[in-house]
């Protein structure tokens, strides 16, 4: 029910720091927390934007399409899996599963696996912003808190309550899909840069 890395007990259907969790770079093991503080970040400021550029390797790092599309699929993978036993990062199509059944984009009030319900408001960085999923219209058993992201440049906090990034393990050419949530649209199929710090929701295996 909470971001990876949440730091409460509380309420998961209501927005709160507590549970907006830690960010992730695509494939790196281990955590970058929500400061800019986290000695282990890697700056992405090359192309294909991946952390692992150019650190990762044992020799000197020279192909920069060099990118390893395994680390998060098959559901585990040793050290590079940031869920716990018995947890997977999801795929891209599980996303797609519980929005409208396709990796379509589109408004909220389309959805047609579950009612998604905007909370709170998507307005600034005070907001409070987020998406109720509900299965029968009425009860939430799922939230997505619009989280925010670090950039894959630099490392800096952006749009805490504005919006929200999830990845997926599934890469998508140079990059990797992620579910990303907003201000009245959903994109359960949104591509985006690997270096980029997003948060993870693990589900059960």
């Amino acid at each position: 029910c909470y971001n990876l890395g949440a730091t409460t007990t509380g309420s998961p259907f209501v927005f709160d720091a507590n549970i907006l969790g830690e960010f992730h770079q695509w494939g790196r093991p281990g955590a970058a927390e929500r400061t800019n503080t986290e000695t282990e970040w890697t700056n992405a400021t090359a192309y294909p934007y991946d952390w692992k550029i150019p650190n990762g390797y044992d020799t000197p790092f020279t192909n920069a399409y060099h990118q390893d599309d395994y680390l998060w699929r098959n559901h585990k993978n040793g050290a590079n899996d940031p869920c716990p036993d018995g947890w997977h990062v999801p795929s891209q199509s599980a996303f797609g599963a519980i929005f409208k059944g396709t990796a379509d984009a589109d408004v909220p009030a389309n959805a047609t696996a579950n009612t998604w319900t905007a909370t709170g408001n998507f307005v600034d960085v005070t907001g409070t912003g987020g998406y109720a999923i509900k299965p029968d219209g009425s009860t939430t058993t799922l939230f997505f808190p619009a989280a925010g992201n670090r950039s894959t440049s630099n490392g800096a906090l952006y749009y805490v309550g504005l919006a929200g990034h999830y990845w997926s393990s599934t890469p998508a050419g140079t990059g990797a899909y992620s579910l990303a949530i907003g201000s009245g649209r959903v994109y359960p199929s949104y591509i985006n840069l690997r270096g980029n710090g997003f948060s993870v929701r693990c589900i059960s295996e």
